[in-house]
């Protein structure tokens, strides 16, 4: 008996450690599997991150690129635009004054008056000029002048300056040696030649400047000539003041550092010296024997102005989307560690379930065990032992019921305990069965 009862837990107990070794891995697996999910989400949201970041600024330093190079060609553009159209009008009044003095000089017989009404029927560009003029010593200390074109200045309401060739001037022709060279050369602090308002809207000022060039050398009876211009005729004032992107034009001598020729769109002529927030151009060229500079300055063109905004709206919604990104896996993180403490929650509980259950069968087995001992022990009792309900119906019965009675047990089980006595001794038999 005592061998049976020791097969019977050994199992048992080798069943309830395996059921314990089993929770132990799976503890163990389930540690490793939370500490594995948790790198795996700080790494994914340190690359989404990452890759954000610099997906986000690369696209937004390419569009900023692309967007400023756009506005610097645009400006570019129209410098050069400007700077062409500038240079060629200064060429043409450069050439029209070396012709006007050619045909001076080659025309030795002619009356003045025809030579005048020559040069207005063949030389081109005389419009450029407000006036041209020839001035010549007719004899010694006795000087005179020739207007060879000024119908065009004249007959304009937006001549600033008309030169008379009084003494005055002809003193400084003389005393500054322009008859000595047949250089041509610009002169643009005559008396007179003020920097004034050309036009109200957009604000416009100017200076008018002079052409000279000796029609010989060292020969006062030859004369010279006289070309007086204003920078509005070399400019087509309407594209630069139609253009939406030029905010200022400024023509600068910079031998006296006067300005020759101001155009300011955005802050007008009060505010001539701030340049706040403009992208500004300027470049230096020859005119004559001075060194003039051409000051261009922009605003943003239209159309181009949004663009502006476009990397930053970029980089905007980049960032919300990368932030987006880390707290969606943050999230899931979040979720995925709950369901795992509920699957943790819920595994520890299946563990003392199992735990539970395999006690329940170790005191099972010990308890059958135990019942068969007793069986064993009441059987071998010779007299009968019983078991009844409080009512006397009988629960248990031993062996020898049968060896004495002749009545099986399992028959007689549930049969009441007075009944089977005599009829006359019921009565009593029950009253003391209650006194118990």
């Amino acid at each position: 008996m005592v061998l049976e009862r020791i097969s019977c837990l050994i199992p048992l107990r080798s069943l309830n450690n395996i059921f314990m070794m089993r929770g132990s891995i799976i503890k163990f697996r389930n540690v490793l599997g939370r500490r594995g999910a948790l790198f795996s989400a700080r790494f994914a949201q340190g690359m989404v991150l990452f890759n954000g970041g610099v997906i986000t600024l690369t696209v937004f330093f390419v569009f900023s690129y692309m967007i400023s190079n756009m506005s610097a060609e645009e400006y570019k553009k129209t410098s050069q635009n400007a700077g062409r159209e500038l240079v060629d009008g200064i060429l043409s009044l450069e050439n029209t004054m070396r012709l006007v003095t050619s045909i001076v000089f080659l025309s030795d017989n002619k009356s003045r008056d025809a030579l005048a009404a020559q040069i207005r029927r063949n030389v081109p560009n005389l419009s450029r000029f407000d006036q041209v003029l020839w001035v010549y010593e007719e004899s010694p200390g006795n000087w005179g002048y020739k207007a060879i074109s000024e119908e065009t200045g004249a007959l304009s309401s937006n001549v600033q300056y008309k030169m008379q060739p009084d003494k005055q001037i002809i003193s400084r022709l003389v005393n500054e040696g322009f008859f000595e060279t047949e250089e041509l050369k610009i002169v643009s602090n005559f008396q007179g030649m003020d920097y004034i308002l050309e036009k109200q809207q957009p604000k416009t000022m100017g200076r008018s400047f002079v052409f000279i060039k000796a029609v010989s050398e060292n020969d006062s009876k030859k004369g010279i000539i006289l070309g007086v211009t204003r920078a509005s005729l070399l400019l087509d004032q309407r594209a630069v003041f139609e253009s939406d992107i030029i905010s200022r034009l400024t023509i600068r001598d910079v031998e006296n550092g006067s300005r020759i020729y101001h155009m300011d769109k955005s802050f007008g002529v009060e505010n001539e010296n701030k340049n706040e927030g403009v992208k500004r151009q300027d470049y230096g060229f020859f005119v004559a024997d001075s060194e003039w500079q051409v000051v261009l300055e922009f605003t943003q063109k239209k159309g181009l102005e949004f663009l502006n905004f476009v990397p930053y709206i970029i980089l905007f919604f980049g960032t919300i989307l990368t932030l987006v990104g880390v707290l969606f896996i943050r999230n899931n993180y979040n979720q995925s560690k709950k369901l795992s403490e509920i699957n943790k929650t819920l595994e520890d509980k299946n563990a003392e379930l199992l735990s539970e259950v395999v006690e329940r069968e170790r005191l099972n087995s010990a308890l059958a065990v135990a019942e068969r001992d007793n069986r064993a022990i009441i059987d071998s009792v010779s007299d009968v032992i019983l078991e009844t309900d409080a009512h006397g119906n009988v629960m248990f019965l031993s062996a020898s019921w049968l060896k004495i009675t002749g009545f099986e047990v399992e028959r007689s089980l549930e049969t009441n305990l007075f009944s089977m006595l005599y009829p006359d001794d019921q009565e009593k038999q029950r009253t003391d069965f209650e006194l118990l």
